[in-house]
Order: C-alpha cells, then structure tokens, then sequence
C-alpha cells in the first residue's frame, strides 16, 4: 500500500524559504574575498630624533621577494599604498 502525503504550498514556501535562509550565512564565509591591499606608513629619523628628508625606504615582501621603493617627504614621512 503506498501512501502519499499533500504538502499544501504555503508549508512548501515556507520550508524552502528556511532552507534558504539557514544557507545563506553558512555560504556567505566562502563569499568573502580576500584583501592583499595595504598601506605601510612611518618616518624617518636620525638618532637625535630630527626627521630625515628624502631617506630611501624599501618594503620587500618576503613571500614574494618584490621590493617597493620609495623615498621620504620634507618631514622624513613615506606612505606606501598597494
């Protein structure tokens, strides 16, 4: 004997949409992307402490062995964006 079971639409809706919302933050941590932006800020100074204008600054990353070179303001600042 087979038996079969109605499921009434509004009860079918409602389970999909519990099934979606259950997914949908269980999903969401594989949708973030991952930043390899930055920024390396700082400033140069000698050792009395008085600002070093146009020091050569270098940031390797050593990962990667890429160099990014730079060169200190007028009041021994760098800023490196990536």
């Amino acid at each position: 004997m087979i038996h079969r079971i109605r499921i009434r639409p509004q009860v079918a809706s409602r389970v999909c949409l519990c099934l979606i919302l259950a997914l949908v933050p269980a999903l969401s941590g594989q949708l973030q992307a991952q930043n390899s932006q930055g920024t390396i800020l700082g400033h140069v100074q000698d050792p009395s402490g008085a600002a070093v204008a146009g020091a050569q600054v270098t940031a390797t990353n050593v990962s990667t062995n890429v160099s990014h070179h730079f060169t200190t303001s007028g009041v021994g600042d760098y800023v490196l964006w990536t």
